[in-house]
């Protein structure tokens, strides 16, 4: 019959065999005396073949073993308790990551013993995995919001200067088209004039005044005319309409053709023109877009060169370069008019002859050279005319 005594006995050595870590007891060379059942499914083996057979190192891994030889055990024989020391034990392959505290004492006997308790820690090392991934992804997702962050500034820095310069640009463009409506409306305010003169006055103007009306009218439309086509084009070019046909073309034809064109409009004002070109000089260049920008310095050329003025037309190739230049003994320009002539809305300017200009012609010539990749440089001094000069890679 059980007693009570018995009883607690009994009840003691169940709380030790399936305690919730391993127990066990060693003697001072690391010999297993002892282990409770939770030790020995923790490395899967039977009692039998551990107490007073194998060592606790015997266990471990290679790393393990040599942590616990080096290091743990004369530690633990200095101190006599060492606690919380990560190790790995090895079942059938699998390694398994525990903590062990270990105390030393001295029995009865004078034997020295080592009571240890291993925990294995599986799970936990699990979530410091996890939680060292998680705030591994915290701290990018942080990092990330702060790289958005400088992103949305700088794009906020960016559209603020775009909100400026298009402020900037509304307001030159508001300037730019209050002077073409002035051009515009100019002859044709002249053409009622002249309309309501003749009416009015036909039989007592004399031939010569109807002549001299008739020029200056003539002059005026010419004016609007090429005003209007420049408007449309640049018009096209802001609504993406006009489209870049590169070909290859032959620009010294080009450039005698333009020369034969204008060569009466010069003579007209009594400006004499020359033409110097090399033979044969042939780039990519879209065909349309090159004659408009050939006419237009030829024609601004004429516009701002006095009578008994010259221009020159000159084309020849310079390494890979081709460099086609426009020179007159015009009015020049100041450095403050050359920075400027590209601009849209460059203030109105007047020809030698009165022609009225609006500077939309040389603004699209510059458009077009980008388009075709070439450039375009100004050599002028106030008073002592113009060159301006094309450069266009040849092929």
């Amino acid at each position: 019959m059980k007693t009570f005594s018995d009883s607690i006995y009994f009840n003691f050595e169940e709380l030790y065999n399936h305690a919730p870590c391993g127990y066990i007891t060693t003697s001072a060379d690391g010999t297993i005396i002892q282990a409770n059942d939770t030790f020995l499914n923790l490395v899967g083996t039977q009692r039998e073949l551990v107490e007073f057979t194998l060592k606790l190192t015997d266990f471990f891994s290679v790393g393990s073993k040599m942590y616990y030889e080096t290091i743990y055990t004369p530690l633990l024989g200095m101190q006599k308790t060492v606690k919380e020391i990560n190790f790995e034990l090895v079942n059938n392959g699998s390694r398994i990551p525990v903590l062990i505290n270990t105390s030393q004492i001295q029995d009865s006997e004078g034997r020295i013993l080592n009571h240890s308790t291993i925990f294995d820690i599986t799970h936990r090392k699990s979530y410091e995995r996890d939680l060292v991934e998680t705030r591994s992804k915290a701290e990018k997702l942080a990092s990330d919001l702060i790289d958005l962050n400088k992103k949305i500034e700088i794009q906020s820095q960016q559209l603020s200067i775009q909100n400026e310069k298009l402020k900037a640009l509304n307001a030159t463009k508001d300037k730019f088209f209050g002077i073409v409506a002035h051009d515009l409306k100019s002859p044709l305010t002249s053409l009622r004039s002249f309309i309501s003169l003749m009416n009015d006055h036909y039989l007592t103007l004399t031939r010569e005044e109807i002549i001299k009306m008739i020029y200056d009218l003539g002059s005026a439309v010419d004016s609007t005319l090429k005003l209007t086509d420049n408007l449309i084009i640049w018009s096209q070019s802001q609504m993406r309409e006009v489209s870049l046909r590169p070909v290859k073309i032959d620009l010294t034809a080009k450039c005698i053709s333009a020369f034969g064109i204008y060569e009466k409009v010069a003579s007209a004002k009594n400006i004499t023109m020359s033409i110097n070109c090399e033979v044969g000089l042939v780039a990519i260049f879209d065909e349309d877009q090159f004659d408009f920008v050939v006419r237009n310095l030829i024609n601004n050329a004429i516009k701002f060169t006095p009578t008994l003025g010259h221009i020159s037309i000159s084309a020849f190739k310079r390494g890979e370069q081709i460099i086609i230049s426009v020179k007159d003994t015009g009015i020049g320009m100041s450095a403050d008019m050359q920075s400027h002539i590209f601009s849209l809305g460059f203030h109105k300017s007047v020809g030698t002859g009165g022609e009225i200009g609006s500077g939309l012609g040389l603004m699209l010539c510059y458009q077009f050279l980008q388009a075709n990749d070439a450039r375009i440089q100004v050599d002028s001094q106030l008073g002592s005319g113009t060159t301006i000069s094309l450069i266009i890679k040849s092929t």
